[in-house]
């Protein structure tokens, strides 16, 4: 999926979003409850798209 980016900079992957993935990778189901800001939607969605189907 790429690195977050800000401004132009490449930042390491966020301890959120290392938590998402791996808990992606773990269950079939999963519940997010979100705050605005996170960019959970994104990536949710680019990780339904990349990933294969189980």
């Amino acid at each position: 999926m790429g690195l977050p980016k800000k401004n132009g900079q490449q930042y390491p992957p966020f301890d959120y979003e290392q938590l998402v993935y791996n808990t992606l990778q773990n269950h079939k189901h999963v519940w997010i409850k979100k705050a605005t800001g996170l960019g959970i939607r994104v990536h949710a969605a680019v990780y339904g798209l990349v990933m294969p189907k189980r």
